[in-house]
């Protein structure tokens, strides 16, 4: 029983496990437990639309498709290239007598291998997720970010006393703040997103 215990209170940690992509917002993207009960409603959702899914199955896939990183840390797409995670091994020591290793450690290797409906129902659903999210930091910053922007832009240029001043000004609302990790190495431009993959 105590492992099992201690699984739980792993589980928990999750809360505590912000999502590494957070570095590119200024405002701060919901927790890995959080991102992962939208997961389970957004997988029961497609579930239900798929008329031959097992439902349980999906719920218990959609609960535990991230509790591992609560061992390795979840990576973005820029910090993927710099370290190697072993996936499989903190899956077999966060369930290591627990009771639950030989049923959980089989279905982590379906969903990884995406054959399934379901498999494929819970990935559907993680991606789903952070676009959810972003289309609601859309909503909740940029109309509001660009409010104040339209608003200083009558005034604080004219407030600018040197030309490299105003010049960095110019370049500030012509540059995009995310093109330093869309530039960088990253899983998009380099390996498995990349589209010629």
């Amino acid at each position: 029983m105590n492992r099992q215990v201690e699984l739980l209170f792993e589980g928990w940690a999750m809360k505590k496990g912000m999502r590494t992509w957070s570095k590119f917002f200024l405002s701060t993207p919901q927790n890995v437990a959080e991102h992962t009960v939208r997961v389970m409603r957004i997988a029961l959702t497609l579930a239900k639309s798929e008329e031959w899914a097992d439902l349980e199955k999906v719920l218990l896939w959609a609960l535990i498709h991230d509790l591992w990183e609560v061992r390795w840390v979840d990576t973005n797409y820029v910090s993927s290239q710099y370290v190697e995670r072993d996936e499989k091994l903190a899956v077999r020591d966060a369930l290591a007598w627990t009771g639950f290793e030989n049923e959980l450690f089989p279905i982590r290797e379906e969903m990884e291998a995406r054959e399934t409906l379901e498999a494929q129902i819970v990935r559907d659903a993680d991606t789903l997720e952070v676009e959810f999210e972003l289309k609601e930091m859309i909503v909740e910053w940029s109309a509001l970010a660009q409010d104040f922007l339209d608003q200083r832009s009558k005034v604080y240029p004219r407030k600018l006393f040197t030309e490299s001043a105003k010049k960095m000004y110019t370049e500030l609302f012509e540059a995009n703040p995310a093109s330093w990790h869309f530039n960088a190495k990253n899983r998009v431009n380099q390996w498995d997103l990349h589209p010629d993959s």
